[in-house]
């Protein structure tokens, strides 16, 4: 897990080196993400998925596409987990510019389900 840690740091999710600049390996789809929207290939995924009044709960849930693509689909709860902090941080902020209510955790995954076993949810995303 340590190594995971490692790699996806901020530069990862914004294809940047620690200067900034842009690099050639990273998370794709960064010019949807920076425009608000989905890369193509998520989307011809979750346009086939009824969001309209379910909870969804995303599971490593990256810079938070899948969230608010949830969200703007009519889906009323939403709950997102991502052991990363660099993750988190960027979605928490994405979801905020784009006025996207969601229960955020920083956590493992597996220990967030035992934590949070009692929960129920319609749609669960990874």
């Amino acid at each position: 897990m340590e190594y995971l840690k490692e790699k996806y740091t901020q530069g990862y999710y914004l294809n940047q080196d620690s200067d900034g600049k842009s690099r050639d390996f990273g998370v794709v789809g960064l010019d949807e993400y920076l425009s608000g929207d989905i890369r193509k290939q998520d989307k011809d995924i979750l346009e086939k998925i009824n969001f309209r009044g379910k909870t969804v709960l995303d599971l490593g849930f990256g810079r938070g596409e899948g969230i608010k693509y949830a969200h703007d689909h009519g889906a009323v709860n939403i709950v997102g987990v991502d052991f990363s902090i660099p993750a988190y941080e960027l979605a928490k902020q994405y979801l905020k510019n784009h006025k996207v209510t969601a229960e955020l955790y920083c956590s493992d995954i597996s220990k967030f389900l035992h934590k949070y076993s009692s929960k129920n949810f319609d749609i669960v995303l990874l």
